[in-house]
C-alpha cells in the first residue's frame, strides 16, 4: 500500500488534473508525505504535510471534503499553518485502497476565478477526483503485481542458477533467451558465438518441438568445438497453443557418470584393516599394495581362486583416495561379441538394439577411478591389441563413435592362471602383459599363511554368529587340527563356506566333526595316517565324563564343558559304549 513506490506516475496524474482543472494539485501518501506537486507545491515534494492540515483531517476521518473558506473551516482549526496560509479554496479527496485510505488527492485554488471553478461543479469534481484515485490504485496494484512477477522472477532465476545441470531457455527457433552459469561452463558460449541451440546439439531438429508436449528425454550430444560429451533433455513450452520456447537441461557425460557410481555398489568401502590377517607373508604383500595405490602405474594381482584378490584391489582403490569409483569388470562373464561395447561403449545406431544416446563403456565410467579387470586371462585375443592401446594413450573410442574420449583410470587387473604361460602358448599378448605387470602383486594362498587359518576362523564364526543369529563358540580341537593340515584348495572362499554351512547345520556350541562338509571327513594327513578324529572326540569325552560322572546333574555340567547339548552327550556315550 505504499504509493510512494509509484510517485512517478502519481506525479504525471496531478500534472494532468492540474492541466483540466487550472488548479494545483499535490498529492501525499498515507504517512501524509507529499509524493506529487504542481506549482508552488512540486518544490515541496518529500516534505511532511501538517497532521493537523485539512490532509490529516481526511486521512483520519475518510471522508471527502470542499473547503470553501479555509482559515475558518472545522477541517482547518488546528492547523499549525492556519494564520500563514493564502489559499482561498481547497479540495481534498481520500484514496482508497482495500478499504483503508492509501492517500489524499488536494485541489488548491490561490485566486477566485481558480476558486469559482472548484465550486462551479462539486458534485462533478469530486467524481472526478474518485475517479482519479482509482486510476493511482489500478497503477499501483500493477505495480504490486510486477513487483511480485520480479520477485518470483529472482527466485526462480536463483534456483536455476544453482541448479546443478546446465539449464536453457530458447524461443520457438532456438534462439537462446537464457542460459544458467552452469550451462553457460560446460558449453563455454563466447560473446561472438552463435546462440543458436543447434549449433551445441547437433543431432537436433527443432521442426519436431511444433508438436505439443514433443519431449527428448537422455540423449547424448558432442559439441565439436571443445569435444564436449554430454547428455540433454528437451521440451517444448506452449502458451495458448502457440509454441513460446523450448527448456533445454544438459550435464556433462563425466559428471553424469560420476552421480550414478556414487550411488551404486561399486563404493563398497573396503580398507587394508578389512583384510584379516598378521603372517608376515600377508603382511608383506599388504606393504606393496599400499605403495601400489599411490602409483599411477597398473598393477597385477596373481593368486590362487579365493585368495581374495579384489579385497586387495577394493583397498588399494580406497588407500589412493580417487574421484572417480570403483568399477569391477569379470571378463570371464562377458560374452565375446558384447566385450568391447562393454568396456569401451558405443554410440547411439552403432549397431541393432543399440541404445538411443548410446551407453557409456566401463572405461569412461570408472574416470578418475579404478577399473578392475577381474580373470583377464580371459579377454579375447582379438581385443587385446586395444586394449593394449587404450593403456598407452588412456584414449578410449566408442564402438560405432568417431571421436576419441580421453581417460584418466588406474587399471588393476587380476587373474587365477599363469599368464606368462599363456604368453608362451601363444593366447596371452606379450606386450600386453608386460604392460599389465608394472606393478605385480601375489597374493598368497592360504595353506602358505600360518596362523592366519585361526584368526579367519574366529572372524567368520562371529560374522555368521550374527548373520545366523546363532552363538556358536569355536570348533573343536581335533577340528583345529584337521583344517591345519588340510591344503584348502579353494583358499579363503572355501574355508568361508565351510564355517558357514558347519553354523548352519551344527546343533551344538562348538563345531565338530559331523558339522563339517563330508570332504573333511575322509581327508588324510600329509603323513598318509589318516585322520582318528573320532576317537579323539571318544578320548575327549571320556575323559570329561571321567571328571565329572554319569548321573544327571554330572551329564549336564560335561555337556556344558563339551560344548555340546545333553542328548548329543548321550548319543556320544552310546556310540562309543562309555
Amino acid at each position: 500500500m505504499n504509493l510512494y513506490e509509484i510517485r512517478e506516475n502519481i506525479q504525471k496524474i496531478a500534472e494532468a488534473i492540474s492541466a483540466v482543472l487550472n488548479v494545483d494539485v499535490t498529492i501525499c501518501d498515507n504517512k501524509l508525505i507529499r509524493i506529487a506537486g504542481t506549482g508552488l507545491y512540486k518544490e515541496n515534494i518529500g516534505n511532511k504535510i501538517n497532521n493537523n492540515s485539512a490532509f490529516g483531517y481526511t486521512m483520519e476521518t475518510g471522508n471527502s471534503y470542499i473547503i470553501e473558506n479555509p482559515r475558518e473551516n472545522m477541517a482547518c482549526l488546528y492547523c499549525e499553518e492556519r494564520d500563514k496560509c493564502k489559499e482561498s479554496a481547497e479540495v481534498a479527496s481520500p484514496i482508497f485502497y482495500n478499504k483503508e485510505v492509501a492517500g489524499v488527492i488536494g485541489l488548491v485554488a490561490f485566486q477566485e476565478n481558480q476558486k469559482k471553478e472548484i465550486l462551479k461543479n462539486e458534485r462533478e469534481l469530486l467524481q472526478f477526483l474518485n475517479k482519479m484515485g482509482e486510476l493511482i490504485v489500478l497503477k499501483l496494484i500493477d505495480h504490486e503485481k510486477s513487483e511480485k512477477i520480479n520477485l518470483l522472477a529472482a527466485e526462480l532465476s536463483e534456483v536455476i542458477n544453482i541448479f546443478d545441470s546446465g539449464i536453457a531457455l530458447t524461443d520457438s527457433q532456438g534462439n537462446i533467451k537464457y542460459i544458467n552459469p552452469k550451462g553457460n561452463n560446460i558449453l563455454k558460449i563466447g560473446s561472438k558465438d552463435s546462440n543458436n541451440i543447434s549449433r551445441y546439439f547437433k543431432n537436433i531438429n527443432l521442426c519436431l518441438f511444433r508438436e505439443k508436449n514433443y519431449s527428448i528425454t537422455n540423449q547424448s550430444f558432442i559439441y565439436r568445438k571443445e569435444n564436449i560429451r554430454g547428455i540433454f533433455k528437451a521440451k517444448s513450452i506452449y502458451l495458448n497453443n502457440e509454441l513460446m520456447g523450448i527448456l533445454f537441461i544438459f550435464d556433462e557425460m563425466e559428471e553424469v557418470i560420476n552421480n550414478i557410481n556414487y550411488f551404486i555398489s561399486e563404493n563398497i568401502k573396503t580398507s587394508f584393516n578389512d583384510i584379516v590377517g598378521e603372517s608376515r607373508v600377508l603382511k608383506d604383500v599388504k606393504e606393496l599394495s599400499r605403495r601400489a595405490s599411490a602409483s599411477k602405474s597398473t598393477i597385477l594381482i596373481q593368486g590362487e581362486s579365493g585368495t581374495g584378490k579384489e579385497l586387495f584391489a577394493r583397498a588399494i582403490y580406497n588407500e589412493g583416495n580417487f574421484k572417480g569409483p570403483f568399477i569391477t569388470v569379470n571378463c570371464a562373464a562377458i560374452p565375446e561379441q558384447l566385450f568391447e561395447s562393454e568396456l569401451f561403449g558405443y554410440e547411439e545406431g552403432a549397431f541393432t538394439g543399440a541404445k538411443r544416446g548410446g551407453k557409456p563403456g566401463k572405461f569412461e565410467m570408472s574416470n578418475k577411478g579404478v577399473i578392475f579387470l577381474d580373470e583377464i586371462s580371459e579377454i579375447p585375443i582379438n581385443l587385446q591389441s586395444k586394449l593394449l592401446r587404450v593403456l598407452q594413450e588412456k584414449t578410449i573410442e566408442r564402438v560405432g563413435g568417431k571421436f576419441p574420449i580421453n581417460i584418466d583410470v588406474k587399471v588393476i587387473a587380476a587373474t587365477n592362471s599363469d599368464l606368462e604361460k599363456k604368453v608362451f602358448e601363444g593366447s596371452f599378448r606379450k606386450d600386453l602383459y608386460f604392460r599389465l605387470a608394472v606393478i605385480p602383486i601375489n597374493v598368497p594362498p592360504l595353506r602358505e599363511r600360518g596362523t592366519d587359518l585361526n584368526l579367519l576362523i574366529n572372524h567368520f564364526i562371529n560374522r555368521f554368529n550374527i548373520k545366523l543369529e546363532k552363538n556358536i563358540r569355536g570348533i573343536d580341537d581335533g577340528i583345529n587340527h584337521l583344517f591345519s593340515e588340510y591344503l584348502w584348495p579353494g583358499n579363503i572362499r572355501e574355508l568361508e563356506n565351510t564355517i558357514e554351512y558347519s553354523i548352519n547345520i551344527t546343533s551344538n556350541k562348538i563345531i565338530t566333526l559331523e558339522d563339517l562338509p563330508s570332504r573333511f571327513k575322509t581327508f588324510k594327513c600329509k603323513n598318509t595316517c589318516e585322520v582318528n578324529l573320532k576317537r579323539m572326540e571318544e578320548e575327549e569325552i571320556k575323559k570329561i565324563i571321567g571328571k565329572y560322572g554319569k548321573g544327571s546333574k554330572s551329564i549336564e555340567m560335561a555337556a556344558k564343558e563339551l560344548g555340546i547339548s545333553r542328548a548329543t552327550l548321550y548319543r556320544r556315550i552310546k556310540k562309543y559304549s562309555l
